[in-house]
């Protein structure tokens, strides 16, 4: 279970166990609606960026960094009848 108080430094787990905690990261702040879990998250899946992971991690990681900027994206837009208002011509 993830205690979001206590998190452990990345770079100490391993790409499986790092790329599982980004996950479980990234659901909880969305769940609770923490910016600073995601930004953690976000911080998270950078420095993943930089290691040599295998094809099939590195889709993980995409994924992962999708959803947390889905959730930056939607607490940004609450106004959904004010997107995509065109001007008149």
């Amino acid at each position: 279970m993830l205690n979001p108080d206590k998190l452990p430094n990345i770079e100490s787990l391993d790409d499986h166990s790092a790329l599982e905690l980004v996950g479980q990261l990234i659901d909880y702040a969305g769940d609770t609606a923490s910016a600073c879990h995601l930004d953690r998250a976000v911080e998270w899946c950078q420095q993943l960026e930089a290691r040599n992971l295998t094809d099939l991690r590195r889709i993980d990681l995409d994924y992962y960094a999708a959803n947390a900027w889905a959730h930056r994206a939607k607490w940004r837009h609450k106004d959904k009848d004010a997107a995509w208002v065109l001007a008149p011509m």
